[in-house]
């Protein structure tokens, strides 16, 4: 009878570490979809910052945006088309002043606001160049050359993101100056 309860203690034993290593096992894949999402919601809240803060730039400089009767100017520097190439980055991000307004700050707060991207999120030229668009928009996610919204499309690349279209993310702002 001695050793009938012994083996039932052995098995009880064995039961219990089957348990907890299932248990442990279960938590360290929960570990891992938690820092994926944790990832992509930075990703995210990134490229919604940026998005929002071109927008700010573009209403401090609506001369640059806007024509002589106040209706979005399709020609503003601050528009970048799809498939179109950004402005090279200027030397002077952190130093220059946007004061005087203009073209000029225009073009190069659309630089530096690529050098921003660049160090926010994981782009490629080839993403900058054909997913990325600053435009006027009449409806939906598509650039117009009437409406009077601009929109800001934002991208990037995070191909373990199920909710992204073929490993490129994107977000899209839609606003009035």
């Amino acid at each position: 009878m001695r050793a009938a309860c012994a083996g039932v203690g052995l098995i009880e034993v064995l039961v219990a570490l089957l348990v907890l290593t299932v248990g442990g096992l279960g938590m360290l894949a929960l570990q891992s979809q938690a820092v994926q999402n944790t990832q992509a919601a930075i990703l995210q809240g990134n490229a919604v910052m940026l998005a929002h803060d071109l927008l700010e730039m573009m209403r401090s400089n609506r001369d640059a945006v806007l024509d002589a009767t106040g209706q979005l100017n399709g020609e503003s520097k601050y528009f970048k088309a799809e498939k179109s190439a950004f402005p090279a980055i200027p030397d002077n991000c952190g130093t220059r002043q946007r004061g005087s307004g203009g073209d000029g700050v225009a073009t190069a707060d659309l630089g530096c606001w690529r050098g921003r991207i660049e160090r926010l999120l994981p782009v490629t030229e080839d993403l900058l160049t054909k997913e990325f668009a600053v435009c006027r928009s009449a409806s939906g996610e598509a650039c117009s050359d009437a409406g009077s919204l601009v929109m800001i499309r934002v991208a990037w690349a995070d191909k373990r993101s199920k909710m992204c279209d073929g490993g490129v993310c994107s977000y899209v702002l839609r606003a009035e100056l």
